[in-house]
Parts: C-alpha cells; structure tokens; sequence
C-alpha cells in the first residue's frame, strides 16, 4: 500500500516540535503549564561512538514527548507530535539511514497508535504497514534486537486490521507476531506475547471458533500473571483478558449440551 501524506490538523492548544538543527527537537512554547521544562526537549540518537550501542546514545526519542500528552489526556496534542517527529526521523534517516531508521519505525508505530485512538484506521494502518517493512528488512541483519520490534508491529498492526473489519488478515498479522514470540522464548517480551495472544483470542472469538479463542486468553492470562507484581501496568490488561475468558466460558457453557441434553 503506498504511504500517503498525512495532514496537519493543529488546535491553538497544540505544541508542535521545533528541530533545533543539533539532534534534538524541542515541544514550542505555548504559556500553559503541563509539561516541565527538562520534559520539553528530546534528543534524537547521536550516531554510535565505536564500541557503544546507538540505542544508547542520546536522551528520549522525540516521539516519547507524544506517548506523554496523550497519557495526560492531550491526545490530539500527542498526536500532531508524534506526526512532525516522523517527519523529522524520516527527514533524519534520509541521510543516515542506519542510525535513523529503527526511530523511524518506532515513530511510525507510535502514530499509527495515535491515528487507531483517533478512529483513524486507514491513516495507522498506512503508518504500521510502513514501520512493519522497515522492522522486517533491519531484522534480517540484526535479528536479535530487531525482530522482538517487528512482532510488535505486527501485533500493532493486527489490532488495527481487527478494528478495521479486516479480520482474516487480522488473524494471520497478530500469529505472525506470535510465532515471533514462541521463538524467541524471552521472558522480557512476554507482555508484549501477551498482548498479542489477546488479539488472536479477540479474532477468534469473532469467527465463533471459542474453544480457539479460550485456549489464546488463557495463556495470555499466565504471561500477564507472571509479570503483574513486577510491572503494575500491565494489570489493566490482565483485567480484559480476565473479562474476556469470562465471557468465553458463558458463551461455551451456553453453546453446550448439558449431561440431560438441555444447554
């Protein structure tokens, strides 16, 4: 699918980045409090000094400054950011495309969650389809670091095709990324893996095939238990995979003959 120019839909209460020249891009100034001054600027990754990774180079990528806004409940604010921060990195990795195009794809990835919360399917499904792309051509070089990036695209972009309609397609994204997951047997990624086997139960429950369904809930159900106490954030989404293996075994012991031959 070819990218398509997106447009800038600005409020006056909207604080678009600013490229300062030198790497780093800056929220502009708009007189309201809400963000701290340390929190307006973001540096995007310096190219890597020999013998240090260029994922630790630099402070927070620019596109963090978006993910903050809408966490504030400044979505529209988030989103605008998070679109001049792919224009920056794609502006970036023009030039440098090894160091630039993993944030590139990250930014991607961001917007196109951005555009999926805004009911904006076919803008983040253009903006996923494009990070997933980039993340399947860098993990075939650098499999160990890029490929736990494109399962989770994948599974982005699944969700986006299950919120589309678009659900056989959904269905066979979301196992692709877990597939991905399975065999990178990484307890680090296993919220991610979580979040993944939820979509594929979602899909599955839509389809009818429930028994399908219950088996993908119950398993992201383990992955989520086993990080909850460490990681508070994921409880909100072990609180819906909980709800939807509820409504799972209603709907199976609904469906089922009972041992007298009512249901």
């Amino acid at each position: 699918m070819a990218r398509r120019p997106l447009p800038h839909r600005r409020t006056p209460r909207t604080r678009p980045l600013v490229d300062l020249g030198d790497g780093r891009v800056r929220l502009r100034p708009a007189g309201r409090p809400g963000l701290s001054r340390g929190a307006a600027t973001h540096r995007v990754p310096a190219p890597p000094r020999a013998g240090r990774p260029a994922a630790r180079t630099g402070l927070a990528p620019a596109s963090s400054a978006g993910n903050h806004l809408a966490e504030a409940g400044r979505p529209a604010e988030g989103r605008t950011i998070a679109e001049e921060a792919v224009e920056i990195y794609r502006r970036l990795s023009g030039g440098n495309p090894a160091v630039y195009e993993p944030e590139l794809a990250r930014t991607l990835s961001n917007l196109g969650n951005h555009l999926a919360d805004a009911g904006r399917l076919e803008e983040a499904l253009v903006n996923e389809q494009e990070a997933v792309r980039i993340r399947s051509r860098l993990s075939g070089s650098n499999p160990a670091v890029r490929e736990p990036e494109l399962a989770r695209s994948l599974s982005n972009l699944g969700d986006h095709l299950a919120q589309a309609g678009r659900w056989e397609e959904a269905l066979d994204t979301a196992e692709r990324a877990v597939k991905i997951y399975r065999r990178l047997h990484n307890p680090a990624h296993e919220p991610h893996f979580a979040a993944a086997l939820h979509i594929i139960a979602k899909i599955l429950q839509r389809e009818g095939n429930l028994r399908e369904a219950l088996r993908a809930t119950e398993e992201a159900e383990e992955l989520y238990r086993k990080h909850a106490e460490a990681m508070p954030s994921v409880l909100p989404r072990l609180q819906g995979v909980l709800a939807r293996r509820a409504e799972l075994v209603e709907a199976i012991e609904r469906q089922e003959p009972k041992p007298d031959g009512t249901r």
